[in-house]
């Protein structure tokens, strides 16, 4: 009733979306163990996650942030939800994310691999997360009456990456219209392996097949809002145009990525928001 301000079921099952389990302390993932290995044992100040690598809590802040939201949509309606998911992305949720204080966010949608939607937002570091800003927009997020009625019941993993090396690439703004995400089972010594790789060959080898820009990417802190059994090192192969089949299933991996591989789960998606640079992707899915 006008004037009656006591929470809705709805706004209720909205806050938990944002709110319930995210403590603001970054924990481990579910089932993981806390510390790092001091004669066998484990000590509070780091953190192993389900595939086993180690990172530190107190991790610098100072790092580009590269932070992946995936997310699938609801299975009733898929071209119905998927136009309300996009309209609601694009007219709402990013215009908030960019008032929070992030510099780029993207909104990719799946052709191969894991979950439908990949969402990937940059920022200058981690600290956004701790940002008066940041707070802001959660407490607006919370109240949003524009929010897709099936946005709070659907599956998430937020996992917040930082660079394995420093560069220019691996800091620059996301403007492609594909992107594929090869997940890596990777520990520091192999991430320092494929770093010195892509630097002697890999990142020609790479350009060859159509591929405009290469990140190595490394999980750090997990975020506030959410958790994500990912794997510890990401390659994100950015391009203008649909990779080739063995880039999308991740068959072109050559033999000294094939040891952190695994089974994925990859991804391979086009750009949703902001609009395509390629006019005829963008004509189809205005259709």
């Amino acid at each position: 009733m006008p004037g009656d301000h006591s929470p809705t079921r709805q706004s209720i099952k909205k806050l938990l979306w944002l709110t319930s389990g995210y403590p603001a302390a970054p924990p481990c993932d579910a089932g993981a163990r806390q510390g790092s290995r001091v004669n066998g044992r484990l000590d509070a100040g780091h953190c192993r996650t389900p595939h086993g690598e180690v990172f530190r809590r107190e991790t610098p802040m100072t790092e580009p942030l590269f932070y992946v939201v995936e997310i699938d949509l609801p299975a009733d309606d898929p071209a119905g939800d998927l136009a309300t998911f996009r309209a609601w992305y694009a007219n709402v949720h990013a215009p908030h994310l960019y008032e929070a204080g992030f510099t780029t966010c993207t909104s990719y949608r799946g052709i191969a691999g894991a979950m439908q939607i990949v969402d990937i937002y940059q920022a200058p570091d981690w600290s956004i997360f701790e940002s008066a800003r940041f707070a802001r927009y959660r407490r607006i997020a919370a109240a949003d009456p524009h929010l897709p009625a099936f946005m709070p019941a659907i599956p998430n993993i937020r996992t917040p990456y930082v660079p394995a090396v420093d560069g220019e690439a691996e800091a620059a703004p996301l403007a492609a219209d594909w992107v594929t995400i090869w997940r890596l089972d990777a520990d520091a010594a192999l991430t320092a392996r494929l770093a010195d790789w892509l630097s002697a060959e890999g990142e020609a080898l790479f350009r060859d097949r159509g591929i405009d820009r290469v990140r190595l990417l490394r999980r750090t802190r997990p975020a506030p809002t959410g958790t994500s059994n990912r794997p510890a090192a990401a390659l994100v192969l950015e391009s203008a145009r649909r990779p080739a089949d063995d880039i999308v299933d991740a068959g072109a991996a050559p033999d000294v990525l094939r040891q952190a591989l695994g089974k994925g789960p990859h991804f391979c998606g086009y750009r949703l928001y902001p609009w395509p640079d390629d006019g005829a992707l963008m004509a189809s899915e205005a259709d």
